[in-house]
């Protein structure tokens, strides 16, 4: 990235990369001040909806015959300000 990235172009980019465009730290946000990221994953500048293709719904069980109320798949610790282990405390102690 650092190679092509010109330092004195604006550029806007869009993640659903859970850690932005830094990946695991191999890229510091701060070496890049002229991009502004838009990310699904919250480490960027502006947080988006993840994008996923559209699907059909199959099977679909009225609530009261679901076994489980929720369903995380994912790691707890890469979300800003603890959130998902917040979520996951909360949902533990109800």
């Amino acid at each position: 990235l650092r190679r092509v990235v010109r330092p004195n172009v604006p550029y806007i980019t869009v993640s659903q990369n859970d850690q932005g465009i830094t990946g695991h730290c191999e890229l510091l946000m701060h070496d890049f001040p002229n991009i502004l990221v838009l990310s699904a994953g919250g480490y960027g500048h502006i947080p988006v909806p993840l994008m996923t293709q559209p699907g059909k719904l199959k099977h679909l069980k009225p609530f009261e015959e679901r076994q489980y109320l929720v369903s995380f798949v994912g790691t707890l610790d890469h979300a800003p300000n603890d959130l998902r282990q917040r979520m996951h405390q909360y949902m533990e102690s109800h």
